[in-house]
C-alpha cells in the first residue's frame, strides 16, 4: 500500500484521530438531529479511513479520542462558540 502520508517517519509516530464520532459524523447524531448539513464532515471518512488502514499495516499506534459531556450539556455552549465561526452560530441558532 502507497503511504497516503509521503515522508513521515513512521517509527516516530503515532496516529491521533479526533472527533470521529455519531454526534458529528452519523445521519441520526446530535448534529443532524440539529439540521446541520454534515456532507462536509462526511466527506472526511474515506481519507481518515486510508490513513488508519496505512497506520496500522505498518504499526503505527493509532489513538482515537471521545468527546465526552457534562450530563447537564453545560459545557456544550461554551464548547461550541470556541469552535464554530460566528456566521455558522448565528446561521444555525447557536450561541
Amino acid at each position: 500500500m502507497e503511504s497516503p502520508v509521503p515522508d513521515i517517519p513512521l517509527n516516530d509516530c503515532a496516529l491521533l484521530v479526533i472527533d470521529m464520532q455519531n454526534d458529528f459524523l452519523s445521519d441520526k447524531g446530535y448534529f443532524a438531529e440539529r439540521g446541520i448539513d454534515l456532507t462536509p464532515f462526511q466527506r472526511t471518512i474515506p481519507r481518515v479511513k486510508t490513513v488508519v488502514e496505512f497506520a496500522r499495516a505498518h504499526g503505527v499506534p493509532v489513538i482515537f479520542t471521545e468527546q465526552r459531556y457534562d450530563p447537564r450539556g453545560l459545557d456544550w455552549p461554551e464548547k461550541l462558540h470556541r469552535v464554530l465561526p460566528a456566521n455558522f452560530r448565528n446561521k444555525q441558532g447557536g450561541p
